[in-house]
C-alpha cells in the first residue's frame, strides 16, 4: 500500500487560514471554515484611482474587501456634485490620510 498523507478538513482549514489568511480585517475574522468556504471565489482586484466601483441605482454585482488604501463613499447631492460621507479600509491607512 502506497505511503499517503491525509489531513482532517480541520487540520486543513486551520493550516489554510494560518498561512493564507486576508490582510482585511472582516475576512480574517471568519471562522476557518467559512474562510475557507469563501477564499475560492475572491479574487484580488486592483481598483483605479477615483474609479467609481458602484453607480448610484444601480445594482451592486461585487462586494470588495480592501487589502491596503481606502475606499471613499459618496453621495450625490445635485447633478453635478457630490460629498463623501464614509471611508471603508484599513484603519492605519485612513488615519494615516487624515492626518
Amino acid at each position: 500500500m502506497p505511503n499517503t498523507i491525509g489531513f482532517s478538513v480541520e487540520a486543513f482549514q486551520e493550516h489554510f487560514h494560518r498561512f493564507c489568511s486576508p490582510t482585511n480585517s472582516p475576512l480574517a475574522a471568519l471562522p476557518p471554515n467559512e474562510y475557507a468556504a469563501l477564499a475560492p471565489k475572491l479574487e484580488n482586484f486592483e481598483l483605479i484611482f477615483n474609479e467609481n466601483i458602484y453607480k448610484p441605482g444601480g445594482e451592486i454585482e461585487h462586494l470588495y474587501f480592501p487589502e491596503r488604501g481606502i475606499i471613499s463613499l459618496l453621495s450625490q447631492v445635485d447633478a453635478k456634485s457630490a460629498i463623501e460621507v464614509g471611508i471603508v479600509g484599513i484603519k492605519h491607512e485612513y488615519e494615516t490620510a487624515a492626518g
